[in-house]
């Protein structure tokens, strides 16, 4: 068992639900976690200013959009965690020149870990006319064909593949 077994169920479920219609913030945060007075622990990264030991968690909390107040603050409820990493940050290479630091991954890299694992959201269509129906083609200017069964709202899980779709008058 490991960290990201023991995550894995819950993230499925918070992401299965943020794939539901509606308006979601994705707050990230970061919080190092100090070992600093525990000198046996191994495997410990360099937290802080570089003197303490331990490592780094960001968490990313979903929160579904209820409602904005007048001030626009939105009200909402957390719907539980979408993304969790730990990290055990190492010292800079002795001799690390700028270029060579810039080089590297950045920490704010990370914030985008959540959103490419947990993988593409699917793309809702509505529309209010129902003499309308929905077409698709693999390309823009490509032979388009009625998406078979579309009704107002349809959701279309994103594939690999690039697709285009329009709306027809019948």
């Amino acid at each position: 068992m490991n960290f990201e077994r023991i995550l894995a169920p819950h993230l499925e479920r918070t992401r299965q639900a943020c794939r539901q219609p509606g308006e979601y913030l994705i707050i990230e945060d970061t919080t190092q976690l100090d070992y600093s007075r525990h000198p046996a622990t191994e495997d410990l990264g360099v937290i802080g200013d570089g003197g303490g030991r331990g490592f780094e968690l960001h968490s990313a909390l979903a929160v579904r959009v209820e409602s904005w107040t007048l001030a626009q603050r939105p009200e909402g409820t957390v719907t539980g965690l979408f993304g969790q990493e730990c990290r055990t940050p190492r010292p800079a290479p002795k001799g690390e020149t700028r270029g060579a630091r810039l080089r590297r991954p950045r920490k704010s890299q990370t914030w985008a870990t959540a959103f490419k694992s947990a993988g593409r959201p699917p793309v809702v269509f509505s529309w209010g006319n129902p003499s309308f129906s929905l077409s698709a083609a693999p390309t823009a200017t490509g032979v388009y064909t009625n998406v078979p069964g579309a009704a107002s709202p349809y959701t279309n899980t994103v594939s690999g593949s690039q697709t285009f779709f329009r709306l027809q008058a019948q």
